[in-house]
């Protein structure tokens, strides 16, 4: 059973635990039969955030556009994130807090975000990130003004652990927005198979969203890329070149970067590709072509994350990385090196190991 707080409740109700659910079944639906529904929702999804949760919710609450829903969504923290949820929203009627009863972990826990959001358009936060100041404004104005733009995102900055927060930007002159087709969006993100887009800084149509549907369960660590790119079949996607949200990089999150995600990184981002071309990009006039340079680009990056493991010694993630790359282009197993080697003069012994490992000249690969 899912544990729903309704804004404004009384304490004793909060405290006694009290189950409150919406006539429709769904956090909001009562809120949305008595009054008009605000511009923005925002779902902070929060699992052991405690100590971050209060900056969030501030971040949000201080922006110049008020007219905001926000979901706090606690997936079973054992530290006191509920008790600050709690407190906010019992000072402020445009929060609720649904807790669960057991970790369903990120992505259910997204969806229900996603599945909750009515208003125009809408914002999955981290409990951990930060909005800048005036981030909803600048997104609320360019997607009211803009209603063919289903996607838009900004600068996030990085936030180490004791680092002060950045302070924003100054400027005389309003940076302009970079707006693209949908189309054109996909078709550079298959060129560079990288994702271009920051979650907290990134604002979406609901309409679009409800579309495309929720995050998919099998893409753990590529589901944001994934969603990008079926939001783009929805509508054009906007740039603005200006800091919209603040990402903390610490040891509990998922963005944290270390050798043993390489190999994750890239076989969750080849699974992102494939999902998409697989269902919502499969009708594309050039899909097929689209993706077959997606999987080309991705295995030039990857053969050159082998080349750089391999002389660092990781030669286990070196050799793993070289057999995706056969798997995703086999031509990649020697034309990027043919090119390196045409500008070299001199050629290290142990890229001379590599190229025997790519071409599977090891004995033991030839097994």
């Amino acid at each position: 059973m899912t544990m729903l707080f309704m804004p404004a409740a009384p304490r004793s109700a909060l405290q006694s635990g009290v189950v409150r659910r919406s006539s429709r079944g769904r956090p909001g639906a009562e809120r949305k039969e008595r009054f008009p529904m605000p511009k923005v929702d925002i779902c902070i999804p929060c699992y052991q955030y405690g100590h971050f949760l209060g900056e969030c919710l501030d971040s949000v609450l201080q922006q110049s556009v008020k007219d905001v829903r926000i979901l706090v969504i606690d997936d079973a923290s054992s530290d006191d994130s509920v008790a600050v949820a709690q407190l906010y929203a019992a000072r402020h009627p445009c929060i609720e807090l649904l807790v669960h009863p057991v970790n369903r972990g990120h992505i259910q826990t997204f969806n229900e975000g996603l599945a909750w959001a009515r208003s125009d358009y809408m914002l999955l936060l981290s409990a951990d990130d930060l909005l800048a100041p005036g981030a909803l404004e600048r997104a609320v104005t360019l997607m009211d003004r803009r209603p063919d733009v289903a996607l838009i995102h900004g600068l996030a900055v990085d936030l180490f652990p004791d680092q002060p927060l950045p302070a924003s930007p100054v400027t005389a002159v309003e940076p302009e927005w970079q707006i693209e087709t949908g189309d054109a969006f996909i078709s550079r993100l298959c060129r560079d198979p990288v994702n271009p887009v920051s979650t907290p800084a990134a604002i979406v149509r609901t309409t679009a969203q409800t579309a495309v549907g929720g995050y998919r369960p099998a893409l753990t660590h590529s589901g944001d890329l994934e969603m990008w790119l079926r939001l783009a079949t929805r509508g054009g996607v906007a740039y603005l070149p200006a800091l919209q949200a603040i990402k903390r990089v610490h040891g509990n999150n998922m963005s944290v970067v270390c050798a043993d995600a390489i190999m994750r990184d890239y076989l969750q981002r080849a699974a992102a590709f494939e999902s998409f071309f697989r269902q919502e990009g499969h009708d594309l006039p050039d899909g097929a072509a689209l993706y077959r340079m997606a999987r080309h680009r991705l295995a030039e990056r990857a053969f050159w994350t082998a080349m750089a493991q391999s002389c660092r010694g990781n030669w286990r993630t070196g050799r793993r990385l070289f057999r995706l790359v056969r798997e995703l282009d086999p031509s990649t197993s020697f034309l990027p090196l043919l090119g390196h080697l045409v500008r070299t003069r001199r050629i290290d012994r142990r890229v001379l190991a590599v190229v025997g490992d790519v071409f599977g000249g090891r004995r033991g690969a030839a097994r």
